[in-house]
């Protein structure tokens, strides 16, 4: 591993750079899209894991953290997804001058999904994962809502300024307000020569109804069930860490296969 900043000296992004640990050479490397808020905190050791199993694999892995998140600049408070939306721009491209791979794939799991398909739409992308992904970017913000509904606490609750603080974590108005409108259908992507891994714990509706919307535009995608944890929004006595193994070793096995 090889903690790094990168972007704008003024404004710096910190991420984890993964080289290859195997004479086994890529051209590929892999962009990782973490979720947001306390989901960030939960699956922060799974995607170690799966960094480290993808450089075993020969890939070129970079996992960095969003403006305003983990050891990034700036506060959440002023974060909107459009800023991380080009903090993945630009660590795309920092992956793409450390390791002068040929072809990029993103995984993104929950809002990290959305993140990674607004990418998608503006740079060639080879694959892309979408780890529980949500339909619409609107369904994760009534995710939120209903939490705050059903277990009201100092720590989940709406304040006066519109904004959702949620497990610890604080969502301004601003923030939920600029993801309005994202749905993964949407995307200009689906034109493009990709190919796109839906995996989730349940064969949800949404999932089942997006991979046949975009199966039928002619997508190249594949829905895969694999059981995990995925309450992602319940804490635990173990802190809410989980490590999928299954769900980490479908992802890799994914990019692994050449087609």
């Amino acid at each position: 591993m090889e903690p790094l900043f990168f972007g704008s000296s003024t404004a710096p992004l910190y991420g984890v750079y993964h080289p290859p640990t195997t004479n086994l050479y890529r051209s590929e490397g892999v962009l990782l899209c973490y979720p947001a808020g306390q989901e960030y905190m939960r699956i922060h050791r799974a995607y170690r894991q799966l960094a480290s199993m993808l450089s075993k694999s020969g890939f070129h892995v970079l996992r960095f953290d969003y403006s305003g998140t983990g050891d990034s600049h700036g506060d959440m408070e002023d974060a909107n997804f459009d800023d991380w939306a080009k903090d993945t721009a630009t660590a795309a491209d920092e992956l793409k001058s450390i390791a002068n791979i040929d072809r990029l794939f993103i995984v993104g799991s929950r809002l990290g999904a959305t993140v990674a398909s607004e990418l998608a739409s503006i740079v060639p992308i080879g694959k892309l994962v979408l780890w529980e992904p949500f339909a619409e970017s609107s369904m994760w913000t009534n995710e939120l809502l209903s939490l705050i509904d059903k277990t009201p606490t100092q720590s989940n609750y709406r304040d006066g300024l519109g904004g959702l603080h949620v497990n610890g974590f604080h969502f301004t108005e601003k923030f939920c307000e600029s993801l309005s409108n994202k749905a993964l259908e949407d995307y200009s992507w689906l034109d493009a020569n990709i190919q796109v891994l839906i995996v989730s714990a349940n064969e949800s509706i949404e999932h089942k109804q997006l991979t046949n919307t975009l199966q039928n535009r002619g997508v190249n995608i594949t829905f895969k069930q694999v059981q995990c944890l995925d309450d992602w929004n319940q804490l635990d006595k173990l802190g809410g860490l989980f490590l999928p193994q299954d769900t980490l070793h479908t992802i890799t096995d994914w990019l692994e296969t050449k087609n």
